[in-house]
């Protein structure tokens, strides 16, 4: 349940928070404001497909772990046919617990790595709970390394002079915690809101990208399946699972 509330106070939470099914609501709904104006400009089985999507994801807008109806908004979704990735920064074992306890599985779900290092992570996440934050990622890559039954890989977001460090250190965690099906190399790119957080020169080159990627490579046995230049993108995969999700409609 959401950390920092006693989980019974479901009245609490239900002041505080909108239940699944208003989020799955609002989550057409907003699709359908958002490109309804388009109907004049595109193919009109373009604009079908649009206002009916078929994938949902939970992250960008904050850590999505925090919702304290993690399960039940995945089943909400499953239940109207939707495909289910989640990015979560690993801070809320809990909720993982709880999706595995429910069988709420996701389609595809991933953990963004901590910076290697307790002195590193401190200085690159602050953390409002310093002392136990790294501990509770590192449960959360342990849940994952005993076996889920979805599709798992860690995510390395990387800006240069800043987490773009210690191969060695994510490979440790990559191979002894957590053991996902992939590992997905991407560099950080200067727009929005991270151009008021980062310098442009902290988006590191696709070369640079894909060197750091050949080094995990080596340390960690996966190996390199698929690489995008322009989204300065290397993903790598313990052969454990198909690159394309069989019977996806990938578009």
């Amino acid at each position: 349940m959401f950390q920092g509330y006693d989980p019974q106070d479901q009245k609490k939470l239900e002041e505080m928070f909108d239940s699944p099914e208003e989020v799955a609501d609002s989550l057409f709904l907003s699709q359908q404001k958002i490109i309804c104006g388009y109907k004049p400009y595109v193919p009109s089985e373009k604009y079908d497909e649009a206002m009916n999507p078929k994938h949902a994801t939970l992250s960008l807008t904050g850590e999505p772990f925090l919702y304290p109806w993690v399960p039940e908004l995945i089943q909400e979704l499953k239940n109207r046919s939707l495909t289910v990735f989640i990015v979560t920064n690993g801070s809320v074992p809990r909720t993982l617990r709880s999706i595995l306890e429910k069988k709420a599985y996701p389609t595809q779900l991933y953990i963004t790595l901590p910076t290697p290092g307790l002195t590193n992570f401190l200085k690159v996440h602050r953390p409002l709970e310093k002392e136990k934050a790294l501990d509770q990622i590192y449960e959360s890559l342990r849940i994952i390394g005993k076996g889920v039954p979805f599709r798992t890989v860690a995510r390395l977001t990387v800006a240069d002079g800043l987490n773009l460090i210690d191969p060695d250190g994510y490979a440790k965690m990559i191979t002894e915690m957590m053991k996902p099906s992939f590992i997905e190399v991407k560099g950080v790119v200067h727009v929005g809101a991270a151009e008021k957080r980062l310098p442009r020169s902290a988006m590191p080159s696709h070369t640079k990208i894909l060197n750091f990627s050949k080094e995990l490579e080596k340390l960690t046995g996966y190996k390199i399946v698929a690489e995008s230049e322009v989204s300065r993108l290397v993903i790598l995969s313990n052969g454990s699972e198909p690159l394309l999700i069989p019977g996806l409609d990938q578009s």
